[in-house]
């Protein structure tokens, strides 16, 4: 799945100590994506650009620069003025604000507790499996041989919970304790694993995008 333009942008603006301008944000987003940022993506960009990014004197939603901002990439209104204030928000330069950060950091630690719940699950699954390869082998090279044709059969039988006796006076019983540990730990990783596939999974979602765009949307003035 293409990581959206929301994250991307927090991961360029994370990177560039020495701030950036939007106008350089955007050349690199667009290098990063399938498609342009322009119209009513780019709006809606500009609406969440603000809330994440800061600059001297920065405008603010709701003012009378936003309106030039929806006249120029919405309304096509492209008169000497609106585009100055269009060119002057470009042109500045932007650092990404703490929220943004911590959200941005979040994330990358659920990418990284994702990635260890997968490797722990796939360690804990040898291990199951070489646990039982060896019983199953114990089992096989441990096994009394048959009796000879003539022996009395009336031997007396054996514990149900036994699984073999290399020797007359040591019995050997499955663990069934610490395989239920190991089955149980499977379990939980996999819990783990599947709430941090969610998160991600919403934080690279065209649900995520929506989110954002119906909330910039439903503000634009």
């Amino acid at each position: 799945m293409e990581t959206n333009i929301y994250i991307q942008a927090m991961e360029i603006g994370y990177y560039h100590h020495e701030g950036i301008t939007y106008e350089r944000l955007k050349k690199i987003l667009q290098l990063k994506t399938s498609g342009p940022i322009e119209g009513l993506r780019e709006y809606t960009f500009i609406k969440w650009f603000i809330k994440n990014f800061d600059a001297p004197l920065m405008p603010i939603q709701g003012s009378e620069m936003m309106k030039r901002y929806y006249n120029v990439l919405i309304e096509n209104q492209g008169d000497k003025e609106n585009l100055q204030v269009y060119r002057d928000f470009s042109n500045k330069t932007y650092f990404l604000k703490g929220k943004a950060v911590k959200q941005y950091l979040d994330y990358l630690v659920l990418k990284e507790t994702r990635q260890q719940a997968k490797n722990a699950q796939r360690a804990s699954i040898v291990a199951i499996g070489i646990a039982i390869l060896t019983l199953v082998l114990s089992i096989y090279f441990s096994a009394p041989p048959p009796p000879d044709f003539y022996v009395n059969g009336l031997e007396k039988p054996k514990s149900e919970k036994e699984i073999f006796s290399k020797h007359g006076d040591r019995i050997f019983y499955p663990d069934r304790e610490k395989d239920g540990a190991m089955i149980q730990e499977i379990y939980e990783l996999k819990d783990e694993l599947n709430k941090a596939d969610e998160l991600i999974e919403y934080y690279e979602s065209e649900d995520y995008i929506k989110q954002i765009r119906a909330t910039g949307l439903s503000s634009h003035f």
